[in-house]
């Protein structure tokens, strides 16, 4: 299974979109956060752990075409909140590999 899991722990967060990076720096295809299949749709309170239902990517580029086993990096874009309501907009980068 290709899943996804995000954890809140200092205060909640909300994922906007997901955008998938080739290694060679390439956009292969951005996901907004409601493609993603989370548990908790696309909320997750501070202290609480999401997990994607299904595989979170169909492994297809924007164009339809089934990726290539190789490097990939998801960056994810979230709106954080903190306990005293501050919100700012991030990102965070994790690489995964594909294999088929």
């Amino acid at each position: 299974n290709f899943r996804l899991r995000a954890t809140a722990f200092t205060g909640s967060i909300e994922l906007l979109k997901v955008e998938v990076f080739s290694m060679a720096g390439d956009r292969v295809r951005t996901l907004p956060a409601n493609e993603i299949g989370l548990d908790r749709g696309g909320f997750i309170p501070r202290g609480s752990i999401s997990v994607s239902l299904a595989n979170w990517w169909d492994l297809l580029t924007e164009s339809g075409e089934k990726v290539s086993s190789g490097t990939y990096f998801a960056k994810f874009y979230v709106r954080l909140t903190t306990e005293n309501a501050q919100t700012t907009n991030s990102s965070v980068l994790r690489k995964f590999v594909i294999i088929q």
